[in-house]
Formats: structure tokens, sequence, C-alpha cells
């Protein structure tokens, strides 16, 4: 999916797909929600979002970078701070070092 937003380009074919977040239902059913963390070639992260047709559950990760779900837009710029509170509150440490480096004790 391509989208351009505050005149940058947003691709998901061409960024690096470094995580992937949902609600553990099947992509098929109504409820399902999901979101995969994308980081371009630039540096810059974003958000690739999807939800099934009557979904409003929210897996946690939504208040990292969105409050408000747009169905034509699923796509949301992040800041880096934005990416590694959405990425320390769900994955786990190491997952958290691989992207962003080594963090103290």
């Amino acid at each position: 999916m391509k989208k351009v937003i505050n005149g940058k380009m947003y691709n998901t074919d061409t960024a690096e797909s470094i995580a992937y977040f949902d609600n553990d239902r099947y992509s098929n059913d109504y409820y399902f929600t999901c979101a995969r963390l994308y980081r371009k070639k630039t540096g810059e992260f974003f958000v690739h979002d999807e939800r099934g047709w009557y979904s409003q559950d929210y897996i946690g990760y939504e208040n990292y970078y969105q409050t408000d779900f747009d169905p034509k837009q699923p796509i949301y710029p992040l800041t880096e701070d934005e990416a590694k509170r959405l990425v320390a509150s769900q994955c786990d440490g190491d997952k958290y070092q691989s992207l962003f480096g080594t963090v103290e004790e």
C-alpha cells in the first residue's frame, strides 16, 4: 500500500517490516485488528493498521500513535520515540534492543 501524507510517501512494499501486533483473531474475523510497524529507508517509522468490518477492539498499540482509526488512511507516521514506546509495550526486550540498540539494565 502506498500513501502520501504531509508530502511524504509511505510504501509498505519498499519499507522494512520490523514488528507485527494483533488481537489473536483470524484475519477473516469481523473483529480482527492488527498493525505492522515499518521503517523506511530514510529511517522514518510508520504503522499500517488493518481492522475487520466491525472491529473497535483496542489491543494497546493505538495509544502510542493514533486514537481515532480512519479506514481511509490506515497508515500513520510515527516519531522515533513513538516507535520505541510502541515496541517497548508490545515486544520483548530482545526485539527492542535488536531494533534500537542496547539498553542499560
